[in-house]
């Protein structure tokens, strides 16, 4: 009896040993876990699903907005994990709601969504001409207090006409941005959904760039009381060439003038399939690719810095640019303490991953294997994962979200372990993917 004893006092101190020690093995950039099976969510109820969008509440549950495209009409929904990955059924409808829209809006895709201060969810879709805005509270139930019956309608004269994304500014107002007749356009509500006179005198603003005769805004970042708008001019035509701008708005509403002397900086990257984050000292990254030659099928990931009065930030990388030949970028975000995340994926489609790099552009090695974490597991052979959307907790830990090309675009969540000491040294950042990078695009030439 004795003897036995012993031996069950051994084993089960090297099963705790084994566990203390494989805990203490997990790396930065490990899938972590302790959320879903293995560190990955497969949501398999969702299919034909595009544009997933992702927050994280001070709580820590993870709100995940995203459309499924199949059939008629399409179907916005909007879904809340516990902090282990488990839907939570107090949220919604046993973890979800679905948004129905008006009768007249059957095929808008979702194209941004945000979190008020209060906890209220500000959803936002549209397609050429149409933009709607819904609001949902804390729990999922529809906000009827916004709009009429929780639904706006930005129609023809409302000051945009094509809606792209939207934003949350930390006073809860609501940033609409796209194009109006052809121009830059962005549009600022109040909390409550009303035109907002503190933002050009009527709550809209439209921008002739000048250049083509379409000026297209892809994606904003809100920083430090400032709209920062990027997007594109072009006339209409594949063959003609387009420009990528860069415009950056005060919060009244007019352009920055101190940014490449009039608030519009003209660059000569792809403005499809682009990423844009804004560090805390208000520096500009952008995440692209490029296609070397003219070889379209061929292309790699490049990150870029732009400093506050638009000039190339000569210390990032090689004069301001990092490649990587052997992958595609397909998201850009940032950790509180400045290190950059990229979502990737290998030119054969085979390797999904988030990489990481240092504040001046080098690769951080400290991050999973070689600055790139672990692979995101393949539901069967033939699937390709795609990262659609990322977030960082409050803890450190790396969320991502996406789909799945088999089975037919399925949703899914990855969460990453983080650094050890969470959120570092506290600073703050702000990034944003345009839609494009959101649904999956990837830019092609230079």
């Amino acid at each position: 009896m004795i003897i036995v004893s012993r031996i069950t006092v051994l084993a089960s101190g090297l099963v705790l040993c084994f566990l203390l020690t494989s805990s203490a093995w997990a790396n930065s950039g490990d899938l972590d876990p302790s959320f879903g099976t293995n560190g990955v969510v497969r949501l398999s109820d969702y299919t034909s699903v595009i544009n997933p969008f992702l927050a994280v509440q001070p709580d820590g549950h993870i709100l995940v907005a995203f459309t499924t495209i199949s059939g008629y009409p399409f179907k916005w929904w909007l879904i809340r994990l516990k902090p282990d990955g488990t839907l939570d059924e107090n949220f919604g409808d046993g973890g979800h709601t679905r948004i129905e829209s008006p009768s007249d809006y059957s095929d808008l895709q979702i194209k941004g969504f945000g979190l008020q201060a209060d906890g209220k969810i500000v959803v936002g879709g549209g397609k050429s001409s149409e933009t709607i805005l819904a609001r949902y509270n804390s729990d999922g139930t529809l906000d009827s207090g916004f709009g009429e019956d929780g639904f706006l309608i930005l129609g023809y004269g409302s000051g945009i006409d094509w809606l792209a994304t939207i934003g949350i500014q930390t006073d809860g107002k609501i940033v609409v941005a796209g194009a109006d007749n052809g121009d830059f356009a962005i549009v600022r509500l109040d909390e409550e959904g009303h035109f907002d006179p503190d933002f050009n005198g009527s709550g809209r603003v439209v921008t002739d760039l000048g250049v083509g005769e379409y000026d297209i805004i892809t994606s904003i970042v809100l920083k430090n009381e400032k709209i920062i708008a990027a997007g594109y001019s072009s006339d209409g035509d594949d063959s003609t060439p387009y420009t990528g701008a860069i415009a950056i708005y005060n919060g009244d509403g007019t352009l920055d003038m101190a940014f490449d002397g009039d608030g519009i900086l003209f660059h000569d990257y792809t403005p499809f399939g682009t990423s844009f984050a804004v560090q805390s000292d208000g520096k500009i990254l952008m995440a692209t690719n490029i296609s070397p030659d003219t070889n379209i099928f061929i292309h790699f990931g490049l990150l870029s810095r732009i400093n506050t009065d638009g000039t190339v930030d000569s210390s990032f990388g090689t004069n301001g640019e990092v490649t990587d030949e052997d992958r595609t970028f397909m998201l850009l975000s940032l950790q509180p303490d400045g290190k950059i995340l990229v979502a990737s994926i290998d030119s054969s489609y085979s390797d999904s991953a988030i990489m990481r790099f240092n504040q001046d552009g080098t690769v951080d090695d400290t991050f999973g294997v070689g600055g790139k974490s672990e692979s995101l597991p393949k539901p069967d052979p033939y699937s390709v994962n795609l990262i659609r959307a990322m977030a960082v907790q409050a803890d450190g830990k790396i969320i991502g979200a996406g789909t799945n090309s088999s089975p037919v675009a399925m949703l899914y969540l990855a969460r990453y372990l983080g650094d050890s000491d969470g959120t570092a040294d506290g600073t703050d950042s702000e990034s944003t993917a345009d839609s494009g990078a959101t649904s999956g695009g990837c830019a092609l030439v230079r």
